[in-house]
């Protein structure tokens, strides 16, 4: 940490953003957020969910993942947003004044297919969402976190926390991964995803796609709006990846995160990954 060897097995924390964690079936994006900038050490409970509240980070995050809130239908192989297709996914940051220094207020999601501006579904059974003040829009504001029960993410900071962490600027992580320990369950089975128990087990998916893999590529960024265009989305990395046995059919998809109104904040990345469920495909930031 800070270039230093770890030798007492100390805690490495820092603000988060997962702009994208999916498989083909479930996808969630979340902000974490830390009672402190940068990446710092932390020891015993400052580590740990406790119920004391004394943990620095929070673990669990705000997320929206659509399934979860009762959207079964929407995300996934020939659904609203057809993951056997290419698919373009924007993730807005908008501040409460609308400029580039005001706080941020809300996270968007976008997805663009066929030349179609798809917004994330405001779609939900969860009643608690569902009571909003101002109704539900399918977005991560306050009110969407403070409804979620996020005592930690509130309690650190919340939405305006992770808008300062945004602010000062954060490093963009690209990985591809996969849990022996849990089978990525919180992606994609249970009240997640439409996936079994054991579908995420790592060895059954060594077994079943061992050629699976991930392409990042076409990082973008900037204003809102000018990332992306309706109607060239769909063939903005060119032309669709060929189909192959266990994998998503032209799963090329560009991902696009955009700031505040007027900001130049956001990334951006296509990428092609076999549909394997319990398997994760994540754009993250980190530190700050």
């Amino acid at each position: 940490m800070r270039g230093q060897p770890n030798l007492n097995n100390s805690g490495a924390c820092c603000n988060e953003m997962d702009i994208w964690e999916a498989s083909s079936v479930a996808t969630v994006y979340t902000p974490h957020v830390c009672n402190r900038p940068s990446s710092f050490l932390c020891a015993g409970d400052e580590c740990d969910r406790t119920a004391a509240g004394s943990g620095v980070c929070d673990k669990n995050g705000c997320g929206l993942n659509t399934y979860n809130l009762g959207a079964q239908k929407f995300y996934g192989p020939g659904l609203s947003v057809d993951t056997s297709k290419p698919f373009t996914v924007v993730t807005q940051f908008l501040t409460n004044d609308n400029t580039t220094t005001g706080t941020l207020a809300e996270i968007r999601r976008l997805y663009i297919q066929g030349g179609r501006v798809i917004p994330s579904t405001s779609e939900t059974t969860n009643t608690g969402v569902s009571k909003i003040p101002g109704g539900y829009k399918g977005t991560i504001t306050q009110d969407y976190c403070s409804a979620r029960n996020t005592s930690d993410f509130n309690r650190l900071g919340g939405l305006a926390g992770m808008g300062a962490s945004l602010a000062r600027g954060m490093v963009l992580i690209f990985s591809i991964w996969n849990s022996p320990g849990d089978f990525m369950s919180w992606l994609d089975s249970g009240n997640n995803g439409p996936c079994n128990a054991t579908e995420g087990d790592p060895k059954r998916i060594v077994e079943q796609t061992p050629d699976v893999s991930v392409t990042f590529s076409n990082i973008r960024w900037g204003d809102i709006g000018s990332t992306f265009s309706a109607s060239s989305a769909a063939g903005v990395d060119g032309d669709p990846v060929p189909a192959q046995e266990g994998a998503v059919a032209g799963s090329k998809v560009i991902t696009t995160a955009e700031s505040g109104a007027g900001a130049v904040r956001g990334v951006g990345v296509g990428f092609t990954t076999a549909a394997v469920v319990g398997f994760a495909a994540l754009l993250g930031m980190l530190l700050s």
